[in-house]
C-alpha cells in the first residue's frame, strides 16, 4: 500500500506536535536527567499518549536524538 502524503495543513500540524515534544523532553531532561527521563513523563508533559511519541519518534533514543539536534 503507498504511503499517502501529507496536505500543507497536516504536516503543519505534525510539525506542531513534534514541537510540542521535544519541548516537554527538553523540561524532562533538565529535570530528570537523560538516564531518568521516560517516553511516559515525556508524553504527559506535551499532553499526548506513549503511542503519539512513538508515531512521531519511533522510539526514545531518536526522540533523544531529535532533542540535541535541535537544540
Amino acid at each position: 500500500m503507498a504511503k499517502e502524503r501529507k496536505t500543507g495543513r497536516q504536516k503543519a500540524v505534525s510539525d506542531l506536535k513534534r514541537e510540542l515534544i521535544l519541548d516537554a523532553a527538553r523540561k524532562v531532561f533538565e529535570a530528570d536527567g537523560l538516564d531518568g527521563a521516560s517516553l511516559r513523563a515525556i508524553a504527559a508533559g506535551a499532553g499526548y499518549t506513549p503511542a503519539a511519541l512513538y508515531f512521531h519518534f519511533e522510539s526514545r533514543k531518536r526522540s533523544t536524538r531529535r532533542f540535541f539536534d535541535a537544540r
